[in-house]
C-alpha cells in the first residue's frame, strides 16, 4: 500500500502505509420541509459532506521527516494505490504526532476530503472543431473547465442547457468549478449569461451557434 501526495510516493521516502483507503460515500447535506396536513416531506439535496480518510503509517527514516511533513503542507492532490487512476483533493489540518522514542516512528495521518468527490487522473482533454460530444466517464454530474475559442457572440449548448459569451479576447476558459470565466488572468463573468455548464455522466452532445473555432473541454470526471 501507498500513498501519492502531490505526484511524490511516501514509499520513496522511506514511510511504510499500514492500511488499506475506507471507501466512503459522503453524507448528503438536505432540506426537509414538513407539509401540515399532508403524508411525509419534501426533501431537497443540498449537496455532500466532506469526510475525513485516516491512515497510519511509519516512518522508518528519521532524516526524511521535513520532507514528509512538507508535503502535506496546504492543500495536496491525494492518489492511493489500491484505488488506481483516481485521486482526491484533500488537505491535513489534523496534528500529526509520532512516538520519538520508537526505532520506527509510528504516526496517523488525517486527510481531509474537503471536495468530496474522487476524481480521475489524468483524463485527455477533448477538442472539438465543429459539434460533438464529450464524455462523462463518472457517476454523478461534472463541472468541466472549457476553453472556447471565437469571436463575436457565441451561444453554446450542452445537452440542450446554454449559455452565451460575447468575445472581446481570443479566446475564454469557463471554470465550472470555481464559477469563472476568464482570459488569463482577467475575469470575464459579466461577458457571460446564464448557468454555469455541467456534464451529466455518460455522452454529452455540445452545439453552438456563432463564430467558434474550437472548443477544448476537460470533463473533470467524478
Amino acid at each position: 500500500m501507498d500513498l501519492t501526495i502531490n505526484g511524490t510516493s511516501l514509499s520513496s521516502l522511506g514511510v511504510i502505509v499500514e492500511n488499506q483507503t475506507r471507501f466512503i460515500k459522503p453524507k448528503m447535506r438536505v432540506e426537509v420541509i414538513q407539509f401540515e396536513g399532508k403524508d411525509g416531506a419534501k426533501v431537497t439535496e443540498k449537496g455532500y459532506e466532506s469526510y475525513t480518510l485516516e491512515y497510519k503509517v511509519t516512518l522508518t527514516d528519521s532524516s526524511k521527516f521535513n520532507q514528509v511533513y512538507s508535503l502535506l503542507n496546504g492543500d495536496v492532490v491525494l492518489q492511493a494505490s489500491d484505488d488506481p487512476g483516481k485521486y482526491w483533493n484533500a488537505k491535513v489540518i489534523e496534528n500529526i504526532d509520532y512516538d520519538p522514542l520508537a526505532i520506527w516512528k509510528k504516526a496517523i495521518i488525517s486527510f481531509f476530503i474537503q471536495d468530496p468527490y474522487r476524481y480521475k487522473l489524468d483524463e485527455v482533454p477533448t477538442l472539438l472543431l465543429n459539434h460533438g460530444n464529450v464524455i462523462n466517464v463518472g457517476t454523478v454530474n461534472s463541472l468541466p473547465l472549457i476553453k472556447i475559442t471565437g469571436s463575436c457572440t457565441v451561444v453554446i449548448s450542452i445537452d440542450g442547457r446554454s449559455f452565451t459569451y460575447i468575445f472581446d479576447t481570443p479566446y475564454v476558459c469557463i471554470d465550472s468549478l470555481v464559477q469563472e470565466a476568464y482570459h488569463t488572468s482577467n475575469l470575464k463573468n459579466r461577458k457571460m449569461t446564464g448557468e454555469f455548464p455541467y456534464l451529466t455522466p455518460g455522452v454529452n452532445s455540445i452545439t453552438w451557434t456563432g463564430t467558434v473555432t474550437e472548443i477544448e473541454i476537460i470533463p473533470r470526471s467524478r
